[in-house]
């Protein structure tokens, strides 16, 4: 009997230890290009290609908008009592500095149902030199269950005013409902 009981420990451990993180059941989309109105839905009405160009001088934070997918399947059983517990629900955003380490941690508050998706705030620090930055989220699903993403890898090209191929501009008194100085451009005054 106690050799059973150490040989159904032993194989727990050893299943325990093969299992993997569930980083893919919340899932990065494209980075979107910004409406007109600065609006989004719950996905991107366009997406941005291009290089993310942010100038030099500015020092506000690099703003992104990233769309998120959720891909797990509902757990709603209402016959048998059972909700769904498979909505995501993300309280942090951590972007580290591939150049310099540096990690941030940024509380948010975002919700992406199941089966759908989202449209997420990105606010990257400035950064002072090209570079990379790695995202992830964190937060729980509605079971209160934690999860953490995989990594999101954002590569900054850091320019000046002449060397920026995509750096938007808008003149002055225009009216122009995009934040100049960064590709994509983001919504702002």
């Amino acid at each position: 009997m106690k050799l059973r009981s150490i040989i159904v420990a032993a194989l727990a451990a050893v299943l325990g230890g093969c299992a993997a993180d569930n980083n893919a059941s919340l899932k990065w989309g494209p980075i979107c290009f910004p409406t007109e109105t600065c609006t989004f839905s719950e996905s991107c009405d366009a997406q941005y290609i291009g290089p993310v160009e942010f100038l030099s001088t500015r020092t506000t934070p690099l703003a992104l908008f990233v769309e998120v997918a959720n891909q797990r399947p509902s757990t709603e059983n209402l016959g048998q009592g059972q909700l769904d517990t498979a909505t995501a629900y993300i309280r942090e955003l951590v972007i580290e500095n591939d150049l310099t380490g540096l990690e941030t941690v940024v509380p948010v508050a975002y919700v992406v149902p199941t089966q759908g998706t989202a449209v997420i705030t990105l606010l990257i620090p400035a950064p002072g030199a090209s570079t990379t930055f790695l995202v992830r989220m964190r937060g729980a699903w509605a079971d209160e269950t934690s999860f953490e993403t995989a990594v999101l890898e954002v590569p900054v090209y850091v320019c000046t005013a002449a060397a920026c191929a995509f750096v938007p501009t808008c003149a002055a008194g225009t009216g122009c409902p995009y934040d100049t100085g960064q590709a994509p451009i983001a919504c702002g005054s």
